[in-house]
């Protein structure tokens, strides 16, 4: 891989950092109103805080959702579109249906039977930190190798 394509592709992955799903059941959802992410800046500090709400998984294991989230309802007719709510996100059961609301959309409902899950995205933080650093050290490794060519190569 040359240096010109090396840098964009690192660009691209710090920019979109990391995510990590779960499936959960669509009667789970109102659980996760609320959840939020607040960042406060001070003199030389910044203070992260996150709401943690605790769901069931599809597969009957708990799971913590930290912080803000989006959420893709996952359809037993594959053939249906997918829509995708962006944070914040706020659900209600509402008789047959579980209405949905996010940041880019509008309350949308949609018939509980007709559902397999919901698919919860949350951003890691830590982890796009750690992947961060893997590569700024890669990247220090491979100027520094670069850098000793010239001097004795």
């Amino acid at each position: 891989m040359s240096r010109r394509s090396f840098v964009p592709l690192v660009v691209a992955v710090l920019a979109a950092g990391c995510h990590h799903s779960i499936s959960v059941p669509a009667a789970q959802m109102p659980r996760l109103n609320g959840a939020s992410t607040n960042v406060t800046y001070g003199y030389q500090v910044s203070v992260r805080t996150e709401t943690v709400q605790t769901v069931t998984r599809t597969d009957g294991t708990m799971a913590h959702v930290r912080g803000e989230f989006s959420a893709t309802p996952v359809f037993r007719n594959p053939a249906v579109p997918r829509l995708t709510f962006r944070a914040p996100v706020e659900s209600r059961i509402d008789g047959p249906n579980l209405v949905m609301a996010g940041g880019n959309r509008g309350p949308t409902p949609f018939a509980l039977a007709q559902l397999l899950h919901v698919d919860v995205t949350t951003y890691d933080a830590q982890l796009t930190a750690a992947l961060a650093t893997l590569i700024g050290g890669l990247v220090a490794l491979a100027a520094g190798g670069v850098t000793l060519a010239i001097l004795f190569g």
